[in-house]
């Protein structure tokens, strides 16, 4: 039987609030390297031998590291949007519907961005469908003022890189009754098959893991929580999936290891609420397949809720402090005071506070290899504009909570932030159109966000309307063969049709080409910096479909 997996969506408006509706991406061009000029002639054979031998062990470790590096494992560049769909009247919602959707923004992985548009499309399917069986009862049940009818489904991920693909399906909905319904489903994937992984193919020893999480529930729930007949039940849930009783095994890769979920009335009734059983890898590393093990970086990072505390040991006595964020908005002058406690052991209390224009969306707690401690909190702006604020967790003084650092342009809108030495951050572009972008990130030694280069890929978020330049002259460009920029330019002919993938905003766009090819656009501005020209002529007399936002 299919599940119904309701979701909390997490819409991420960027620019105009677009849909993520599918998106091309761009490879950063590889740099090609000159060989060496003025060459020393070598007295003797022998000499000439040891410098051959010498040059193609450079080669190797060169072969070597670039064959690492390739294969090194990386977080993914993951976007969570929703699909939305309403009813209203004038007081307000009846009935609302929403479904998250996740997509893949790295290239590659077409059999992994496949699978996830099927899924993605059947969610949505489902929610679409409740949401028309109970809109016309909506309408004439009407909710009361301070409340209404939703089927809404969220998807948070849990783990997102070169072997895992791994998030949470959280249902909420209510659509009349005494309560809601509330579902949390686990979803895993191998990026290079984009097969849905089965919960045989991560352990290697699937009866150690049922009596691993038997031992667990009795251990840390108690038995007054559980039905009569749990124990029963959750031998189903393992070996007997066809039965009637059996109810789906939720489950789940995470950064740390497995996490198995047991919702309201599976084991338990619903004032018991849900039951968790976590198995870390650290451990238990016979029991977790290698191959789908956490992947190590060096540093971590963690998402954080305001009101809610979080423990961390700044100064390094051994003794954790209770560190809580608190937000006040003004909307009268939009600003938010953000502001950080500290609880000592003692049950002193300290706080550091900054006011920051917009209001505050997200935050997340960022510690690197050597030890240092940010903050990176995300405040929403006009126009759904976010920037990224930075705080030091390390003040010194031992008196500051916090100690502000600077701000970033570019910020995380929602995206999967886990690797502090490579996560992506966007923003918005403004290079022959207006768009949003993403380059690739690390933390600074100031704890500033520092791009890897300079070039952004630029996110086309609808597949069935891409932002395409058609030429209204002819146009010299470069083309890129395997990365690399050819020396010399090609004119291509007025009609010709531009996919924007990648710009540094200042020099040169990149783009594709209907037959598949890639080139590379000179733009520079002109002395107003207002206009963008290409070889001398504007931007507007060379492209038809230039879309800027106000």
């Amino acid at each position: 039987m299919k599940k119904q997996i309701m979701l909390t969506a997490a819409l991420i408006l960027m620019l105009t609030g677009c849909q993520n509706r599918g998106m091309k991406a761009w490879s950063p061009a590889e740099t090609s390297q000159s060989a060496e000029e003025n060459m020393k002639e070598e007295s003797s054979r022998a000499e000439d031998s040891t410098a051959a031998t010498e040059e193609g062990n450079r080669e190797e470790g060169q072969k070597a590291g670039e064959w690492e590096e390739q294969n090194r494992i990386r977080p993914l560049n993951v976007e969570i949007s929703a699909e939305y769909e309403g009813e209203w009247d004038d007081k307000g919602a009846i009935i609302t519907a929403d479904s998250s959707t996740v997509n893949i923004l790295d290239d590659g992985y077409e059999a992994l961005k496949e699978a996830l548009k099927q899924y993605n499309e059947e969610q949505w399917q489902e929610v679409y469908t409740m949401y028309t069986e109970h809109r016309e009862w909506a309408k004439e049940e009407a909710p009361d003022d301070d409340q209404e009818y939703y089927i809404s489904r969220k998807i948070e991920l849990a783990r997102a890189d070169t072997r895992v693909l791994s998030f949470t399906n959280t249902e909420i909905s209510y659509v009349g009754g005494a309560h809601g319904s509330y579902y949390e489903a686990g979803e895993t994937f191998d990026p290079e098959t984009g097969k849905a992984l089965e919960l045989t193919e991560v352990v290697t020893d699937y009866d150690a893991l049922y009596e691993y999480v038997k031992k667990s529930l009795s251990e840390n729930y108690e038995k007054q929580m559980f039905f009569e007949e749990y124990e029963d039940w959750l031998y189903d849930m393992f070996y007997e999936q066809d039965s009637a009783m059996a109810s789906p095994l939720e489950w789940n890769l995470n950064r740390e290891g497995i996490r198995f979920r047991f919702n309201p009335y599976v084991i338990g009734p619903w004032v018991a609420g849900t039951f968790y059983v976590d198995i870390p890898y650290e451990g238990n590393e016979a029991l977790i397949r290698e191959e789908y093990a956490p992947v190590r970086t060096n540093g971590s990072v963690t998402r954080l809720a305001a009101d809610t505390p979080f423990k961390l040991d700044t100064d390094g006595d051994g003794t954790a402090e209770i560190y809580t964020i608190w937000t006040e908005e003004d909307p009268e002058y939009g600003t938010t005071q953000f502001m950080l406690t500290r609880e000592e052991a003692s049950g002193e209390t300290e706080k550091s506070e900054e006011e920051c224009y917009g209001s505050f969306a997200d935050a997340y707690l960022v510690e690197t290899g050597d030890g240092r401690l940010y903050l990176y909190a995300e405040f929403l702006e006009e126009n759904d504009f976010r920037i990224l604020r930075v705080f030091d967790l390390k003040p010194g003084n031992g008196q500051e909570v916090f100690r502000y650092v600077g701000d970033s342009e570019e910020s995380v809108y929602g995206h999967y932030l886990y690797d502090p030495e490579h996560f992506a951050l966007f923003g918005r572009l403004d290079a022959l159109g207006t768009y949003s972008g993403y380059r690739e990130y690390s933390v600074g030694q100031d704890g500033l966000p520092v791009p890897s280069g300079d070039m952004y890929r630029i996110v086309n978020y609808f597949e069935d309307y891409p932002y395409v330049l058609t030429a209204k002259r002819e146009l010299r460009v470069r083309m890129k063969q395997g990365g690399k920029t050819e020396t010399e330019e090609t004119v291509l002919p007025k009609g010709t049709t531009f996919l924007l993938t990648g710009t540094d905003g200042m020099t040169v766009v990149e783009a594709e080409l209907e037959d598949g090819r890639r080139c590379e656009i000179p733009i520079e501005k002109d002395a107003d910096e207002y206009l963008f020209k290409i070889n001398g002529i504007s931007e507007y007399d060379c492209f038809d479909g230039l879309r800027y936002a106000g």
